[in-house]
């Protein structure tokens, strides 16, 4: 199915309206995030069973899920890599946030992110969800069991995942 809408939208998007592409690319691009999960799953199923083996069985058990993570890694890459191109997670320039609720509640600690497509910051918010999920959860028990993915940890140190988990936070304002 997904073969089929990756061939089909080489010939569409050109075909299609410009106020009308966008919308497409990120039902297109929902699909394809939905195609990480069982990958992931996989993963997931197969850490319980790592602590009890031992030898060359572990080796290839770890290499097996390596290449799933990899996988799942390197398509949400690609993923959010495409949303930027297509200008799908561009902001708003603001220079104050104002809501119905400035006037009684205090300012929120750090600048939010207005889309110009909002449908595209909760496709960006399950983007992060998943990179996060396979950095934390799944990668975790993995590197304690003696995996290493080069990808991942030079992804994942601290510093770096203290950002990709929390953003920039050097403009939050102490209270």
């Amino acid at each position: 199915m997904l073969r089929i809408r990756r061939e089909l939208s080489g010939i569409e998007y050109v075909l299609l309206p410009e106020d009308q592409r966008l919308p497409r690319l990120l039902d297109d691009t929902w699909q394809e995030t939905w195609e990480i999960v069982p990958h992931c799953a996989k993963v997931l199923v197969t850490i319980p069973q790592l602590k009890h083996l031992q030898g060359e069985r572990l080796v290839q058990t770890l290499r097996s899920v390596e290449k799933d993570l990899v996988y799942s890694w390197t398509r949400l890459n690609e993923l959010t890599g495409l949303l930027c191109e297509s200008k799908a997670l561009d902001v708003i320039d603001i220079d104050a946030f104002t809501s119905r609720h400035s006037r009684c509640c205090p300012l929120l600690p750090f600048q939010p992110y207005l889309f110009q497509y909002p449908p595209a910051g909760l496709l960006q918010l399950m983007i992060l969800s998943m990179r996060n999920y396979i950095a934390t959860i799944l990668y975790a028990p993995l590197r304690d069991a003696g995996s290493r993915i080069e990808l991942l940890e030079n992804n994942c140190d601290k510093k770096k995942c203290r950002a990709a988990r929390f953003g920039d936070v050097s403009h939050i304002r102490s209270p």
